[in-house]
Formats: C-alpha cells, sequence, structure tokens
C-alpha cells in the first residue's frame, strides 16, 4: 500500500548525487515498515545493509557497534564509544554501495553525527519530528495516515476477507483512524486468531455508541474479547 512512496526513495537514491531521504509522519503511519519494506526489497542492490535505532544514545551506540562486528574483526573494534562513531564513520567514508538507516531519529540532525563529511551511501531517516532540523541536502517525503476508505481496502485485502466482511473493514478503518501500524496489527491477530473481521469488530469496547476509543485500548480488548469467544 506505501508502493508509490517507495517508489520516491528508489528514484532520488538513483540520482547522482542522493540527498538524505527524510520519512516524516505521525506515530503509527508506518514510517517503519515503509524503512523496512524499502531494505528488504532493494537489499541486492547494496553490499551492505546497515540498520540504526535512534530512538535513544543507548539505541545508536549499541546498533553502530553491532554493525562494526560485521565489518571488522572484533579484535580490530575499539572499546571506547568515541572511537567506536569514528571507526564507524571512517568505514562509511571509504566504501560505497551501503544503505544505511536511521529509524525513529529525533530529527533528521542525528545523521550528522553518524556520517563522515564524504561517502558514496544512501541513507534512510524514519522521524516523526514536526519542528525538525533538516540537512541542506535532504529530501522529506511525508508519510500520512490511509483515508478510511484506503485503510478498510488494506484490511479487507491482508485478511482475505469474504465481501461480506466490507462494512466491518470500514468500521474498524475509521474506529482506529485509518492508521497502517494499527490497521496491520487488527489484521495480523484476524489472521492469528482465525476470526473474521466482524467478530473482531463485536468487542465490547468497540461499541460505545460509535465512539471511538484509543487504538491501542482497542487492540488489547478485541484480542482479549475473540481470544475468549472462540477459545484461543
Amino acid at each position: 500500500g506505501r508502493d508509490d512512496v517507495i517508489g520516491i526513495i528508489r528514484e532520488r537514491f538513483a540520482e547522482s548525487h542522493p540527498p538524505v531521504v527524510v520519512i516524516n509522519g505521525l506515530g503509527g503511519v508506518g514510517k517503519t515498515e515503509v524503512a523496512v519494506e524499502f531494505a528488504y526489497r532493494y537489499r541486492t542492490s547494496y553490499q551492505h545493509v546497515i540498520w540504526i535505532s535512534a530512538a535513544s544514545e543507548d539505541t545508536i551506540r549499541a546498533d553502530v557497534l553491532h554493525a562494526l562486528t560485521s565489518l571488522y574483526p572484533v579484535a580490530l573494534i575499539p572499546a571506547t564509544d568515541h572511537e567506536v562513531l569514528d571507526t564507524f564513520r571512517g568505514w562509511l567514508a571509504v566504501n560505497g554501495e551501503w544503505l544505511l538507516v536511521i529509524d525513529n531519529a529525533p530529527d533528521a540532525s542525528i545523521a550528522k553525527e553518524l556520517l563522515p563529511e564524504d561517502h558514496a551511501g544512501r541513507v534512510l531517516l524514519t522521524t516523526r519530528a514536526e519542528n525538525r532540523v533538516l540537512l541542506a541536502a535532504s529530501v522529506v517525503v511525508e508519510l500520512k495516515a490511509f483515508s478510511e476508505v484506503e485503510g478498510a481496502t488494506f484490511l479487507f485485502q491482508r485478511t482475505g476477507s469474504d465481501p461480506a466482511q466490507r462494512a466491518a473493514a470500514m468500521k474498524l478503518s475509521q474506529t482506529v483512524g485509518a492508521l497502517p501500524l494499527a490497521l496491520e496489527h487488527i489484521a495480523s491477530h484476524v489472521l492469528a486468531l482465525k476470526v473474521t473481521l466482524e467478530d473482531y469488530l463485536l468487542a465490547d469496547t468497540l461499541r460505545y455508541n460509535d465512539t471511538a476509543v484509543p487504538a491501542a485500548d482497542a487492540w488489547e480488548n478485541n484480542i482479549t474479547y475473540v481470544a475468549r469467544n472462540h477459545g484461543t
């Protein structure tokens, strides 16, 4: 359902001086999922695909160190954080044909910390920051939630539902605001529990006089409901 966004990323990376591509959007719209799909779909186009979770300083350090263990013998990996980062940037500077995904960054400025001044790789960064500090050479791709109809279509197709389930798919899409991550979560549980979309919709927490409930609460309560009523 995000082939258009993946196509834009692919086109920008094909440029002679590719920019840092920033996927921006609210939580739950599927930024990480797009990055995962792009990395998987085009993994054979790169000699190395490196994934850095920028959720915290700890995850950055851990993922940079993990990347180095796949690039250098353990004996050559330095001991201090500063030296590890310098070694990582040095590797990026002298090697090409790599894809670096920086996921869940507080803003795009984190790329300045991780990248050397010159490199021949491709950088894909995801962030929900609205007041983001962007690199001069970056391109921002705004990722939005589905429309309710698009959400219903995704849910219907993802679960391979019978045509009689279309109304339930629309209602579920409306309930979670057509957020792709919420819809994927629903679809995964519908398939795992082997229930229909109508079964899922009948959960008590989705029936408060047609008033939408928070997506996270709806997910958990629906799982409990369908499991209880279908013996799983």
